[in-house]
């Protein structure tokens, strides 16, 4: 498959240098890492920030005040209470609204002159290949391996450099896989790492500040990619101890039984399924399978249908406000109170549900709401 370039199928835009670029950017221009002329080049450049969360947020802001050009973000999430002391993008009165949408007002305060494609979609095998499409640098900010190995492997498979950052705790890890021949890809390095409950923000917490230090790495790694500039981490494995304020950068090879970039024919790496952390699925009857995944919150659920959705999303809202109470509207989402359970749709299908005791009730919700919102 050949990546397609046509750019404006995905809203992004190659948006000229604006009339107050020299006063904006002044203070890059003595930077012997970026400059004049490099700053231009940064405003014609197509990133994407996967994940809008911790990593995500700040990541995203730092990368919109630099000037990348044109950034697509995609998260499937919306906001709740517990993402406010360490995602600095929303505030109380976005409880309830769809991380994308919250995100795009929010990089275009800090800079008009960004295009911001959002994307308010689950990445996953049927997904990916168009969310990459048109992009120079793809920025980690998941915290699901079983996501991060689909979305890493195609960007091997299309050769688009991708700057990983993980953090949990006290602790980060950032590194740049260039996709070179004879260096290491995620996949060398990560291994057969599965996602692990255990080892999540909501078991083992996270340290806003080890959020803002890897984002700030990652943010400049990805900017010298932009600009054709070797990146520090490429082969290499930075890890921070924000609690005794450690660095350690750890060399990796190329491993020949790798499943993404081996050479050998040792197993291949799962092309995988919507709802890669599945709870819960069934056949809906009409439509498909729906999925239930976790995700780093309490008492939360998120329903992905794994078709194709097809409506006409401000109709679907309009219909729904007729059974349901409406608590907050948006482009892309809308979030509705049922009997305690709160309900947030996405315009992409997926469904995120809060207050639901079990993952088949919330399948059953789900199963209720679509019946309603096709009924004849």
């Amino acid at each position: 498959m050949v990546i397609l370039s046509k750019l404006e199928e995905y809203n992004i835009q190659l948006r000229p240098v604006v009339s107050n670029f020299n006063e904006r950017y002044s203070r890059h221009f003595p930077l012997r890492s970026i400059g004049k002329e490099n700053q231009k080049k940064l405003a014609y450049r197509n990133i994407m920030i996967a994940g809008m969360g911790g990593l995500g947020t700040a990541s995203s802001e730092l990368l919109a005040s630099i000037g990348i050009g044109n950034m697509r973000i995609v998260d499937y999430d919306v906001i709740e209470l517990t993402n406010l002391p360490r995602q600095k993008l929303y505030n109380e009165s976005d409880i309830g609204k769809a991380k994308v949408d919250v995100a795009e007002e929010r990089l275009i305060l800090r800079n008009p002159t960004v295009n911001i494609d959002p994307k308010p979609t689950k990445i996953d095998a049927l997904s990916v290949n168009s969310l990459i499409d048109g992009i120079d640098v793809i920025v980690d900010g998941l915290d699901l391996f079983s996501t991060r190995k689909i979305l890493h492997k195609a960007s091997y498979e299309f050769k688009i450099p991708y700057v990983f950052a993980g953090a949990l705790a006290e602790s980060a890890n950032i590194m740049t896989i260039t996709h070179k021949e004879n260096t290491p890809c995620l996949e060398c390095v990560l291994g057969d790492v599965m996602d692990n409950r255990e080892q999540s923000c909501e078991i083992a917490g996270v340290h806003p500040g080890i959020l803002h230090l890897a984002a700030g790495i990652q943010a400049t790694e990805t900017v010298r990619l932009l600009l054709d500039q070797p990146p520090n981490l490429e082969s290499t494995m930075l890890y921070i101890d924000l609690e005794t304020l450690e660095f350690e950068r750890i060399k990796f090879k190329k491993r020949e039984t790798c499943k993404v970039c081996g050479i050998t024919e040792e197993g291949k790496l799962d092309e995988g399924i919507k709802g890669e952390i599945t709870r819960a699925n069934r056949e809906i009857k009409g439509f498909g399978k729906a999925l239930i995944t976790s995700i780093c919150g309490r008492n939360t659920l998120i329903i992905n249908p794994s078709w194709d959705v097809e409506w006409d999303f401000l109709q679907v809202k309009e219909h729904l406000m007729k059974k349901f109470q409406l608590i907050v509207d948006g482009k892309n989402y809308a979030t509705f109170n049922t009997e305690g359970i709160g309900i947030s749709l996405l315009s992409s299908g997926v469904t995120t549900m809060r207050g639901a005791k079990s993952s088949k009730i919330a399948i059953d919700i789900f199963e209720q709401l679509l019946i309603y919102i096709f009924e004849k």
